[in-house]
C-alpha cells in the first residue's frame, strides 16, 4: 500500500510544480474509519435451561454488526464542506485510497493544515471515552429507603465513599468497571463459575446399579450490558440490562431406595433501566430479596473521562444525538412457572424499531427551522446508529442548532423512578391502605415492622420505555418415572426440571395529559408450593 502511495506522489509531482503553491499530503484517517462492534448482550431470563445443562437462556451468540464512527463513503464530502465547497479550484483533489486508511489531498498548504486539524478534532470528538462503574451492594429495607430519598440518584461524594469503603449504611459486595465510546454497548462480567458434579445412582435390577454423573456450571456474579450515550450538554444517558446471581448450596435428594441426585439452586436477580446522569453521579437499580441482609443491589455510574471543550469559531461541529434517535428500551416478556419453557426462553436484548425521533427527522427539522434558505448539503449523519450529527456552518447557525437540540432533548428527558415492594401485611395494616393515603404514608406502612417484605426492587426509565425487575430463587427438582425393562425388572428414571420462586414485574409508563401519567404493569409470582399467579393492567 505504501508503494502505491509513493508511486502516486511521484506521478503527481510534475503536475504540482506546474500549478504553483499546491502541495500533496497523505492524511491518516484510520482512527475515524476503524470499524467497532457492540459487546454481546448480558444474560436475560432464568439462567438454567435445564439442570443438566450449562447453556444459558438469553445468551446472544451472534456476532454484533460493525459500527463506523464515520461513514467511509461520505467522509470526503464532509471534509470538503468543512473547509468550504468554494475553496476547491481546478487541480485540487481529495480522495480515499483503496485501503480506506489514508486521504490523499492536493491543496494549498494553508488548506492542508486546516484539513489535518479538522481530522484531528473529529477523532478527538468521536473517540471520547466513557467510564462505566458498577457497585454491587448489600442493602436492607432501611438502607434502600435512604438511597431512594434522593429519587434513586447517588451523589458523586457518596459513590466515592462507597468505592473507598467509607459508607456505613451499605456494604460493597463487588465492583467492576469498563470503558467504552458513546453509543457503543459494553459488557461487564465479574464473578466466577462453580462446577457442580451431580451423580445419579439408579438401581437397575437386583444389586445392579448404574452411576450417571453430570457436570453443572453455575454462575456466581455480575453480568451486565451497558450502553452509555453522551448528551449535547455533557451529561451521560446510560441504559443497563442484566443481573446478579448467587450460587446457593446444592441439595442432595433421595429419590428411591439408593438413588440420589444433587440438585442446584440459584438466587437470581434481573433488572433493566436507564437514567441521565450529571458528572460523577450514579443511579440505583436492582432487586433486594426478603432476607434481612439484602443482596445484590446495583449502583451504576457513567462519566466521560476525556472531556473536550468546543472549539470556538470552528466551522465543522459535531452534535451527539444518540439519546434522541436510539429506540426505546423494550425488553421481551418473561413467563415464570411454565413447563415446558417457551423456545426462546424469554430472552434477549431487543428494542422496538421506532424511537423518539429519527436522525432524518432531526435533519429535516433543522433545515426547516434554522435559517431554512441557507442549508445546502451541510448536515450529515455519520454513523449507522446515527450517534453524531455533524454540521458545517457559521456561528449563528451553530447557535440555532444547539438551541433546537437542547429543546428537543429536554422534551424527552422526563423519566420515572419505579420502586416496587411485595409484602405480606396483617389484616389491620391492610385496612389502613386506601385511596386517600398519600405516597409517603403508604411507604411508611409498607416499611413498617408489620409488613413482611418479600420482594423490593427499584429502577428508572424514560416515559415511553419500560423496565423489568425479577428476583427470587431458581431451583431444580426431580420427577421420577418407573420404566419396565424386563419381566419383573424396573428402572427408576429420574427427570430433572427447574422451577422459580419469586417475583417478576414489568412496568411501562406512558404520558397522558399534562402531568398525568399512565402505567402499564404486569406482575407474576411463583413459589415452590404455589401456582404461578399473574396480574396485568393499567393505572392512571
Amino acid at each position: 500500500m505504501n508503494l502505491r502511495i509513493a508511486l502516486l506522489l511521484t506521478l503527481l509531482a510534475p503536475m504540482l510544480k506546474a500549478q504553483g503553491d499546491l502541495e500533496v499530503r497523505v492524511i491518516d484517517v484510520q482512527s475515524l474509519l476503524e470499524p467497532l462492534r457492540d459487546a454481546s448482550v448480558a444474560v436475560w431470563g432464568l439462567p438454567i435451561k435445564n439442570a443438566l445443562s450449562s447453556i444459558r437462556d438469553g445468551e446472544d451468540t451472534a456476532e454484533p454488526e460493525p459500527v463506523w464512527l464515520v461513514e467511509p463513503d461520505t467522509l470526503v464530502n464532509q471534509l470538503r464542506d468543512a473547509i468550504d465547497p468554494k475553496g476547491w479550484p481546478e487541480g485540487c483533489l481529495i480522495r480515499l485510497n483503496d485501503s480506506r486508511r489514508h486521504l490523499i489531498v492536493i491543496q494549498t498548504p494553508q488548506v492542508l493544515d486546516r484539513l489535518e486539524a479538522t481530522v484531528q478534532r473529529m477523532a478527538r470528538r468521536l473517540n471520547l471515552s466513557i467510564e462505566v462503574e458498577v457497585l454491587v451492594v448489600k442493602a436492607n429495607a432501611a438502607a434502600l429507603a435512604g438511597l431512594m430519598g434522593g429519587g434513586g440518584v447517588v451523589s458523586e461524594s457518596r459513590f466515592n465513599a462507597l468505592m473507598q469503603g467509607e459508607d456505613q449504611g451499605l456494604t460493597v459486595v463487588a465492583n467492576a468497571s469498563t470503558t467504552t465510546l458513546s453509543g457503543i454497548r459494553a459488557r461487564i462480567v465479574s464473578g466466577r463459575n462453580h462446577r457442580r458434579v451431580a451423580v445419579t445412582e439408579v438401581e437397575v435390577a437386583q444389586s445392579s446399579r448404574i452411576a450417571d454423573p453430570n457436570v453443572l456450571v453455575l454462575r456466581d456474579g455480575l453480568d451486565l450490558s451497558v450502553r452509555p450515550m453522551l448528551l449535547p450538554d455533557g451529561r451521560v444517558h446510560v441504559r443497563v440490562q442484566g443481573g446478579y446471581d448467587r450460587d446457593l448450596v446444592t441439595r442432595q435428594v433421595q429419590t428411591r431406595q439408593d438413588s440420589k441426585l444433587e440438585l442446584p439452586s440459584l438466587q437470581v436477580q434481573r433488572v433493566s433501566g436507564n437514567a441521565t446522569l450529571l458528572a460523577g453521579e450514579g443511579f440505583v437499580l436492582g432487586t433486594v430479596s426478603g432476607d434481612d441482609e439484602g443482596s445484590g443491589l446495583l449502583i451504576i455510574r457513567a462519566r466521560s473521562t476525556s472531556p473536550v471543550a468546543a472549539e470556538v469559531g470552528d466551522r465543522f461541529q459535531p452534535y451527539p444525538i444518540a439519546y434522541l434517535t436510539q429506540s426505546f428500551m423494550r425488553l421481551p416478556t418473561l413467563d415464570l412457572g411454565l413447563n415446558p419453557r417457551r423456545p426462546d426462553g424469554g430472552s434477549g436484548f431487543r428494542e422496538e424499531p421506532t424511537g423518539y425521533v429519527s436522525g432524518s427527522e432531526i435533519v429535516d427539522f433543522i433545515r426547516r427551522g434554522v435559517t431554512p434558505r441557507w442549508w445546502g448539503e451541510n448536515l450529515y449523519e455519520l454513523s449507522p446508529q446515527r450517534d453524531w450529527l455533524w454540521v458545517a456552518a457559521g456561528p449563528e447557525h451553530h447557535r440555532g442548532v444547539t438551541n433546537f437540540l437542547g429543546a428537543l432533548g429536554r422534551s424527552r428527558a422526563r423519566s420515572v423512578t419505579a420502586e416496587v415492594m411485595v409484602v405480606t401485611l396483617a389484616s389491620r395494616a391492610l385496612a389502613d391502605i386506601g385511596p386517600a393515603r398519600g405516597l409517603e404514608q403508604l411507604r411508611q406502612i409498607l416499611r413498617s415492622p408489620a409488613a413482611l417484605r418479600r420482594f423490593h426492587a427499584v429502577s428508572a426509565t424514560e416515559i415511553g420505555g419500560s423496565v423489568e425487575l425479577l428476583g427470587g430463587e431458581e431451583y431444580a427438582y426431580l420427577r421420577e418415572f418407573n420404566v419396565e425393562i424386563a419381566m419383573g425388572s424396573e428402572m427408576v428414571e429420574p427427570e430433572v426440571d427447574t422451577g422459580f420462586s419469586g417475583v417478576y414485574v414489568q412496568l411501562r409508563p406512558t404520558e397522558l395529559t399534562g402531568d398525568q401519567l399512565g402505567l402499564d404493569y404486569r406482575i407474576e409470582t411463583g413459589g415452590r408450593d404455589t401456582m404461578t399467579t399473574r396480574d396485568a393492567g393499567t393505572l392512571e
